[in-house]
């Protein structure tokens, strides 16, 4: 897949070998003011010298010494920079702290039974008589009946330590990805100028034509079975676009998808990868919700994901027997919402049924609109009653327009 600009017809040559038929040179822009260098300017050369030496680091620090009744010359400080600092939690199993945490009691509920037990000792110190025995007995039987501390779960430690573990990971990978972005902008920083700023001569002799200059190449490397079925701009990050690989054959042995969500900002690698279980034919973004995505499928089916959370799971899916269509979904689009405020979407399917879907607390709502019958007369069935056809794999959907909030035309 490839995104263009209708500007020129040049193509980088590290973009591809074959298409080097099709180069020509380019002509930079200069601007007017540019300064003029004469040739021995240009070929001189300027050494520069890497030290160690930091400008910014202060050296004439001091601080007032009552001592010596005067001003003393700090030493200068550490060229160290901090750029992460993570508080470790590790104690040693032998130390107190691991074995009062091992036994769960915490230094302040310790502490608090050390007073307690000093302040029972100095009130009974003095005292022997009956009733106080007594009553010394009857707590110290309460004492044994109450239940023992349980020490916590080895199962509820290693959970606590993979949940830890997985928020290091994911500051990690946010990381990774700022730093990949910086790597990408510096690599394709050419293609951006050209975009800029070329312009391609041969456009004065064509006649109301224009020439294409490829930008930027987007692919994934599963998917290079499938074929790019939709497409869809994201309506709020603009640079966010959705891609859905199936296939336009019906009888294609590809029985999977994908669904890739791609960058301007990293065109190396998807930023949101979503494999399915059937090949996706169309998708659609949320125009008030951007980080709501439904898709259809060939089988018939529907799903909504949250762009914003792991593809593991979509967040709503028709039922593979009841909620279906009965054959695959051309296209899908997010209409208002409806008057009790849920979000809802169209879906157009091969079985010739329009449906209505309502995102519901716990499940989809489906509510058929209409049913599309082709334009030809009925035909006789087995029994001998005359049958309508209702759709036709060779007539494709193209899409849902919405003409208004209570119109759409369908073509």
């Amino acid at each position: 897949m490839i995104l263009q600009h209708s500007k020129s017809l040049i193509m980088r040559p590290d973009l591809g070998a074959g298409d080097v038929d099709w180069m020509r040179g380019k002509v930079l822009l200069k601007p007017d003011d540019q300064l003029q260098l004469t040739e021995a300017e240009l070929q001189e050369e300027f050494a520069k010298v890497l030290t160690t030496h930091n400008t910014r680091v202060p050296d004439s620090l001091v601080e007032w010494s009552w001592k010596l009744r005067e001003f003393v010359r700090l030493p200068p400080p550490p060229d160290l920079v901090t750029l992460l600092n993570v508080t470790g939690t590790i104690l040693h199993k032998d130390s107190e702290e691991a074995k009062m945490q091992l036994t769960g009691v915490t230094t302040d509920e310790h502490e608090e039974a050390v007073d307690e037990k000093l302040k029972r000792d100095e009130a009974e110190e003095g005292k022997c008589g009956r009733l106080e025995d007594y009553d010394q007995q009857q707590r110290e039987k309460e004492k044994e009946k109450r239940v023992p501390l349980t020490l916590p779960k080895k199962e509820d430690v290693k959970k606590k330590a993979q949940l830890e573990s997985a928020a290091m990971t994911q500051r990690m990978l946010q990381a990774a990805k700022t730093l990949e972005r910086m790597v990408n902008q510096n690599i394709f920083d050419d293609i951006s100028q050209d975009y800029r700023y070329w312009n391609d001569p041969s456009d004065e002799f064509k006649d109301e034509e224009g020439s294409l200059l490829p930008l930027w190449k987007f692919s994934y490397e599963k998917t290079k079975k499938h074929d790019i079925t939709d497409m869809c701009f994201n309506t709020t990050c603009y640079d966010l676009f959705a891609v859905a690989f199936g296939t336009l054959s019906f009888n294609s042995a590809i029985t999977n998808g994908t669904v890739c969500l791609f960058s301007l900002k990293n065109p190396s690698y998807p930023e949101w990868i979503c494999p399915t279980e059937s090949p996706v034919m169309c998708l659609d973004f949320n125009a008030q919700h951007p980080h709501l995505l439904v898709i259809g499928t060939m089988d018939g089916s529907v799903a909504v994901y949250n762009v914003m959370l792991p593809p593991s799971a979509p967040q709503y899916k028709s039922s593979d027997v009841v909620q279906k269509h009965g054959g695959l979904v051309w296209e899908i689009c997010w209409p208002p919402d409806t008057e009790e405020g849920n979000l809802a979407f169209f879906s157009v399917s091969i079985d010739g049924k329009i449906n209505h879907w309502v995102l519901n607390q716990n499940d989809l709502g489906l509510t058929t609109v209409m049913t599309l019958f082709l334009d030809r007369p009925p035909i006789p069935g087995p029994d001998g009653t005359m049958i309508t056809l209702k759709g036709n794999p060779r007539q494709m959907m193209n899409g849902v327009y919405r003409v208004s909030s209570r119109c759409y035309v369908i073509t």
